[in-house]
């Protein structure tokens, strides 16, 4: 089944989409060498490659990344470091999990900021408690309430 774009099998897994993701990012390394042999500068190579490839493993991952298992996220970040070996992405680059909390951030910044978010409605502001408690007229404090003693239950009854 998919789901805004991403496979979910019948037992919940998305490591067909994974899959599905490095094949076509490896499509882009082809791309990406092309370029590099046509003479395009490496900031300019760094731009596209965080424009097509880093665009495909992040999309969804405020959704998904927790899902993945140990080995998917092994994948996914093997091909990310080959990414950086050749040269398509900046050598000090962040880890894909670095990458994976800044959408999580972004995601719950926008929700935070804007009122209107469509997701807004999930997240649900804590209620303000302010107590106007009256000022005692002693400084004892009650003891715990008992049933079965007649004083506690003297006292709560005339409290309450």
């Amino acid at each position: 089944m998919k789901i805004l774009g991403i496979t979910v099998t019948e037992k919940l897994s998305i490591s067909a989409d994974v899959s599905h993701i490095l094949g076509s990012c490896s499509s882009s390394i082809y791309a990406l060498k092309t370029l590099r042999s046509r003479g395009i500068p490496a900031p300019a190579l760094h731009e596209v490659a965080l424009a097509t490839m880093m665009a495909r493993l992040t999309y969804a991952s405020p959704a998904l990344w927790r899902y993945l298992t140990a080995e998917d996220r092994d994948r996914i970040d093997r091909f990310y470091q080959r990414a950086i070996r050749c040269g398509f992405l900046p050598s000090d680059s962040p880890s894909v999990d670095t990458l994976a909390q800044r959408a999580d951030d972004a995601l719950f910044g926008a929700i935070i900021r804007d009122r209107c978010h469509v997701l807004r409605h999930l997240c649900q502001e804590r209620p303000m408690i302010r107590y106007e408690l009256r000022a005692r007229p002693y400084q004892f404090a009650l003891p715990i309430k008992d049933d079965r003693n007649f004083i506690s239950r003297l006292i709560y009854k005339n409290i309450y």
